[in-house]
């Protein structure tokens, strides 16, 4: 009996999806994207309108196989993967492959892993979104473009392995936080701190308003005396309710900052134990940017708060909060699917972020907070010595979110011209501290801030960061390494449009605009490709001039230049000429063959011509002479002398041969 087939993302989710469905229903995996861009070209016709050339990846052929196969005996194909844009460009690419089978399909996506969820979705099934995935293809192109166009000028340039639209964005906003820390110079400056005693014997401290700058021990010293002769009088109160407002569900960014300052999470851990909540279907999909609440959930939140907590934690109307510009509406906050599992039943990480994204959902449906402010002015000498007390006058939602929990800080009840008794005062030395470097938290907050990534995207830029050695990730510190600061300025230097933070964000203005048809995708890369190319022609010019050492030939007298390869750093001389294979043939001369490497200090340390080691055994193949050589992975082999010339024999030190890796060797023309 032919079956309905479910096509979704993750095998993880399979199980669940199985349990709900039952057995009318088949359920496959694609384990993310199965087609791209091959990684070995371009792959995208520029001059024809940006046209992608996609391929079934290498390690995905057999699931299109199978998915093929099973499609063909169906009653039916719904292709449920993410709802964002990769998702919808893992269907589109399923669609794709199976499309003249026959079979009806249809594309079906949810956003909590549920029975309810699950079988709405089938219910609602209806067509692939072209619209987002348009939106995909403008932000995979562009991606692509970028990478191959500007990574080999970079890495000739600095070393660095690649250059990317949003990872060098983000880049530069670690590097220039460093350089601001580096070009910190501490100021000093000195607080002056009275204890006071009301007319009714009651303690209070006050501290000097930081209206009077006091910068030195001698300006301190003035005022200290002064005030010690003064007699402190209360000038003002001034008492006032604060409302304290609930915080919205999590959306992505805030929920990795959260789990930064609460849990002391790094961001992959977060994300991480995200997907496997999301995955067992006790939370709902949690790379999304709105913090809008499906009315049915709203409705059963609000309902626990005014069962669990009270009619008084229960606000009279629902809390609803907008989104941030360039946030994609279609999707939901990130909440629990079951207002009721508090967590109780999970254990470890799971139950640490489990409850953290159950409290913030709850907590926003809840009642704000009430607070009562107090400010007091005491003069002394005439000197404003300033006074700040807090009182939690009704929790609300804090009754729920409690992280953020403090002491209140009451003063004793004062009135104006209340003369009070100064009991001591104390100056103390302190001085400016420099900006704080990035943490997951600050970098989250950063990024939404300048709309510079997407949920889906913000844990693989900062893996690549760190895979690249830009940066590294000390405790909750990012720190770019010199690598890192190279690459930057090369890429500031050369006035590339992708690190200036204004022109990524506005990126992502025009890949939602593309979504929503205000933008033609075509007009967007065109564009973008112009500026690039001016900006590329640049960059070899900065290239150019940055390789130029101080260093002349001692060949030659020419200036030496510094190059970077797969290798690493080396230096040439720039009378040298690469030749071309026709130059070759017709006898030219490479001009100036000096080479060396690079010292510690950047000079250049000529290279030491290595002493070959012979094998007492010649080549079964060639009968040339066994090299002893050492293999990316530190092992010691012998290869043969005429490896460069196609003959690809080896054999490990005992001189026992290794299987040929063709059938028969033959000298390259």
């Amino acid at each position: 009996m032919a079956k309905n087939i479910v096509i979704i993302e993750s095998p993880g989710k399979i199980k669940k999806y199985k349990e709900y469905l039952g057995s009318e229903y088949k359920i496959l995996g694609t384990f993310g994207h199965c087609v791209d861009l091959p990684e070995k070209k371009l792959s995208v016709n520029i001059k024809k309108d940006f046209e992608p050339t996609f391929e079934v990846k290498e390690d995905s052929k057999d699931i299109i196989k199978s998915i093929k196969t099973a499609c063909k005996k169906a009653k039916s194909v719904y292709l449920m993967t993410d709802e964002d844009r990769e998702g919808e460009a893992v269907a589109v690419h399923i669609y794709n492959q199976i499309k003249g089978l026959g079979v009806p399909v249809f594309r079906a996506s949810t956003n909590e892993i549920t029975k309810k969820g699950i079988q709405n979705a089938i219910d609602n099934a209806g067509e692939l979104d072209y619209n987002k995935y348009n939106a995909y293809l403008a932000r995979r192109i562009l991606d692509r473009v970028v990478g191959y166009k500007l990574s080999f000028l970079t890495k000739q340039s600095t070393g660095g392995r690649s250059a990317g639209r949003v990872q060098s964005a983000v880049l530069r906003i670690i590097v220039d936080r460093e350089k601001e820390i580096l070009a910190f110079i501490p100021e000093e400056y000195w607080i002056l701190t009275a204890n006071l005693l009301s007319s009714k014997n009651k303690n209070y401290t006050a501290v000097l308003t930081d209206k009077i700058k006091v910068p030195n021990a001698e300006k301190a010293t003035q005022i200290y005396d002064e005030v010690l002769k003064g007699s402190p009088i209360v000038a003002s109160v001034n008492s006032k309710e604060v409302v304290v407002k609930p915080w919205p569900p999590f959306t992505t960014l805030p929920m990795i900052a959260s789990a930064s300052t609460i849990l002391g999470w790094q961001m992959k851990r977060t994300m991480d134990v995200a997907q496997d909540l999301y995955n067992a279907g006790t939370i709902s999909y949690h790379r999304t940017d709105s913090p809008f609440m499906a009315q049915e959930a709203l409705q059963s939140v609000r309902a626990f708060v005014d069962h669990t907590y009270g009619n008084q934690y229960l606000p009279d109307k629902s809390n609803f909060y907008s989104s941030k510009k360039g946030s994609q509406e279609a999707h939901e906050c990130c909440r629990p699917t079951d207002v009721s599992n508090t967590g109780s039943s999970l254990s470890g990480d799971k139950q640490k972020l489990y409850q953290l994204i159950w409290k913030r959902a709850v907590a926003s449906q809840m009642a704000p907070g009430c607070d009562r402010r107090v400010k007091v002015i005491t003069k002394i000498s005439g000197y404003d010595f300033i006074s700040n007390g807090s009182q939690v006058l009704f929790d609300g939602f804090r009754k729920c979110w409690n992280y953020s929990k403090k002491d209140d800080l009451i003063l004793p009840d004062l009135f104006k011209g209340e003369k009070c008794t100064l009991k001591s005062l104390l100056k103390e030395q302190k001085f400016t501290s420099p900006p704080s470097r990035f943490s997951d938290a600050s970098l989250a907050k950063t990024c939404e801030k300048e709309q510079l990534t997407r949920p889906a995207t913000i844990k693989g830029v900062v893996e690549t960061l760190k895979a690249r050695k830009y940066i590294t990730q000390a405790k909750k510190s990012f720190n770019p390494t010199e690598l890192g600061i190279k690459v930057v300025d090369f890429l500031v230097a050369a006035d590339m449009c992708f690190v200036d933070i204004k022109f990524t964000g506005r990126l992502e203005e025009l890949l939602d605009e593309i979504q929503g048809q205000t933008k033609d995708k075509v007009d967007v890369l065109n564009d973008f490709w112009t500026r690039l190319k001016l900006d590329i022609e640049n960059g070899k010019k900065v290239k150019e001039q940055q390789e130029i050492t101080k260093y002349k030939c001692p060949k030659c007298n020419g200036f030496l230049l510094l190059k970077h390869s797969n290798f690493g750093p080396f230096i040439v001389c720039q009378n040298s000429k690469k030749l071309t294979k026709k130059e070759k043939e017709e006898g030219i001369k490479s001009g100036c063959d000096y080479l060396a490497n690079v010292g510690e200090d950047g000079s250049p340390v000529e290279k030491v011509k290595k002493k070959l080691e012979y094998a007492d055994f010649i080549c079964k193949e060639c009968k040339g002479k066994m090299v002893k050589r050492k293999s990316k992975f530190g092992t010691e082999f012998y290869g043969c002398e005429n490896f460069s010339t196609g003959c690809r024999c080896t054999a490990n030190l005992d001189g026992v041969f290794s299987k040929p890796k063709s059938k028969k060797w033959s000298k390259k023309k």
